[in-house]
C-alpha cells in the first residue's frame, strides 16, 4: 500500500461479539511469532474467510469497514500487526 493509499483507505475487519464487549478478531502466526489482526479489502472476502481461519468459539461476529488509520493506532497500541488476508486466508501483506 502507498502512503496515499494508507491516509484514506477503509478496509474490512471480522469483530467478535459485536456490541459493548467487542473486539477484533486476533490470530497468532506461530511460525513468525506475532499477532495480527487480519484485514480484507472486501466485505464478502471477509465473510467467506471467516470460518476458515477463526479457531475461536465466537458465538455473534461481523465484519465491519474500518478506517486504515483507526485500525493501526488500535493494533499499535495493543501489540498487533496488521496482515491483509484474501478470501482463503492467505496473508498477502503485513504491516503496522
Amino acid at each position: 500500500m502507498t502512503e496515499q493509499q494508507d491516509k484514506t483507505e477503509w478496509l474490512y475487519v471480522i469483530v467478535c461479539n459485536p456490541g459493548a464487549e467487542e473486539f477484533f478478531l486476533g490470530l497468532h502466526d506461530q511460525k513468525q511469532s506475532t499477532d495480527f489482526i487480519p484485514v480484507f479489502k472486501s466485505r464478502e472476502d471477509a465473510d467467506r474467510c471467516f470460518f476458515s481461519i477463526s479457531s475461536h468459539q465466537v458465538k455473534k461476529h461481523e465484519v465491519q469497514a474500518v478506517h486504515i488509520e483507526e485500525l493501526v493506532a488500535t493494533c499499535t497500541n495493543n501489540g498487533f500487526l496488521i496482515a491483509l488476508v484474501d478470501h482463503e486466508g492467505n496473508i498477502l501483506k503485513q504491516f503496522g
